[in-house]
């Protein structure tokens, strides 16, 4: 029998002064806090640069959106999105929040801001 994959997966990795943050699958009410947490600790341990790449986020919440909004607000933090999935997009684009985020298409474009 196969372990069932969790509903959020959280890697993170160097490169350069960023640190990347890559998550993959459901951010909501349940995995949010896991984000968060993540990202700040690296922001802590690593470096006050986050690039949160969402390409794989298959769901996301409200809980979601509040964390990434609490992320940006951060005085610790530089918070750039890295190619958000359309149901981040869509979400952004729902409650009119597309532009409240610095977002850049891809890890390597992390070299250009």
């Amino acid at each position: 029998m196969s372990t069932p994959t969790p509903p959020l997966q959280i890697s993170t990795r160097s490169r350069g002064p960023w640190t990347v943050v890559q998550a993959a699958g459901d951010l909501d009410l349940a995995t949010a806090p896991d984000l968060a947490a993540t990202a700040s600790d690296a922001a802590l341990e690593m470096g006050s640069s986050v690039a949160l790449d969402l390409a794989a986020i298959r769901f996301i919440d409200s809980s979601g959106l509040r964390t990434l909004l609490e992320l940006r607000q951060s005085d610790s933090m530089r918070v750039v999105l890295v190619d958000p999935s359309s149901a981040v997009r869509d979400l952004l684009r729902l409650t009119m929040m597309s532009d409240a985020f610095e977002t850049i298409e891809s890890v390597d474009d992390l070299d250009t801001i």
